[in-house]
């Protein structure tokens, strides 16, 4: 991970091992609160997707089909800081 510029993903441990060493991260974030986990260097466009009733849980709080929610996502917006950042 020394070696990157950037790390482009989701939450995960390298989002969290990234931001531990000082690298930008660009984070996307499920719908359900989750951008609280984010650093002094993490990049993410604010999501206010609603996965469809099919991939809620009880609790709401985890999409069990991510393929269908992440069509929602503003990859635009994404691209944008990304070119920003590097």
């Amino acid at each position: 991970m020394n070696e990157c510029n950037l790390y482009l993903g989701v939450d995960t441990g390298l989002f969290h091992a990234a931001a531990a060493i000082g690298i930008p991260q660009v984070v996307f974030f499920r719908n359900n609160g989750c951008n609280v986990n984010a650093y002094k260097n993490t990049y993410y466009v604010d999501s206010k997707i609603e996965c469809s009733q099919v991939c809620r849980t009880v609790l709401n709080t985890y999409c069990e089909s991510p393929i269908k929610c992440t069509k929602n996502y503003d990859l635009d917006a994404y691209y944008k800081i990304i070119v920003n950042l590097l």
